[in-house]
């Protein structure tokens, strides 16, 4: 495929780089550990600005997700949607936003980035204030109404994570903290005896990963006992690869769900088979 630029000539293509051909200017392929795709690497190009993605790792092999963007030299810089880069640039304008509650730092009103939810007052080059939450905090994405659970109550509902060290699911709430900093509170070791305690950690999805082709309901990313799994309706299927828990798509979900389905349906012929066939083994016998 060609990737072409308004401002660039040339056609984009090399192992290790999208490299253009007339001049020097050229993206890397891998970034942060993440492979940039075709798709994205254009809408970086004419777009000047892609995300926010998910599957970046840090040095210390933490995920975390950001937008990419070009600088004026054509060089990729993240993009946290925080106001880190905002010494000298303007605040961004909330006038056509609802803000989502009150900052548990400042008071002051708090509105939803392209990556994180931040404070009126964290932004900018006058800021007063830093709070900011991700919109994705270990691999799961935080919806809107659970963060206004958060500034409302100070807690949102049991959510499932991911553990960035032992890339094992868990469940636990966000909770506002004291300082007005966002933290896990786990739940009491007494509310987890028994199955029926064990079978709701799953109940909620890590994330959905879109609608089923077929009959268009969700399909969703859980986080199981014995590790992720997908599901749609009454179906579910584990990952085969535990590690790709962060990257997997829609397309690779309802393949795994539609041979679930199958096996389950050609289990089903074998067992009438040998049944019949025992039934006509005792009539010839008798």
């Amino acid at each position: 495929m060609i990737l072409f630029s308004p401002e660039l000539t040339g056609d984009w293509e090399k192992y290790k780089k999208f490299q253009c051909q007339s001049c020097d200017v050229g993206l890397w392929k891998i970034i942060a550990g993440r492979q940039l795709e075709i798709p994205e690497a254009e809408a970086l190009l004419t777009e000047r600005a892609v995300g926010p993605l998910e599957g970046f790792r840090s040095k210390a092999g933490r995920p975390f997700a950001a937008r990419l963007k070009l600088n004026d030299d054509y060089e990729v810089q993240f993009d946290f949607g925080d106001g880190a880069d905002a010494g000298t640039a303007e605040a961004p304008d909330f006038s056509g936003q609802e803000p989502l509650g009150h900052c548990p730092k400042c008071g002051g009103r708090v509105f939803e980035l392209p990556a994180a939810y931040v404070c009126e007052r964290a932004v900018g080059p006058a800021k007063t204030c830093d709070f900011r939450s991700g919109r994705i905090i270990l691999q799961r994405p935080i919806e809107r109404v659970q963060m206004q659970k958060l500034l409302a109550s100070g807690k949102t509902d049991l959510l499932a994570f991911v553990s960035a060290r032992t890339r094992r699911p868990f469940a636990a709430y966000l909770v506002r903290q004291p300082d007005g900093k966002i933290g896990f509170e786990f739940e009491a070791k007494a509310g987890a005896k028994g199955r029926g305690a064990r079978a709701t950690r799953g109940e909620t999805a890590l994330r959905v990963l879109g609608p089923h082709p077929k009959d268009k309901q969700p399909v969703e990313l859980h986080a199981g006992r014995y590790g992720p799994y997908v599901k749609h309706g009454g179906i579910n299927a584990t990952l085969p690869d535990k590690d790709r828990i962060d990257a997997v798509t829609l397309g690779e979900a309802v393949a795994l769900l539609a041979a679930k389905t199958g096996k389950t349906r050609s289990a089903r012929p074998n067992k009438v088979g040998k049944q019949a066939a025992k039934s006509a083994h005792r009539k010839r016998a008798a």
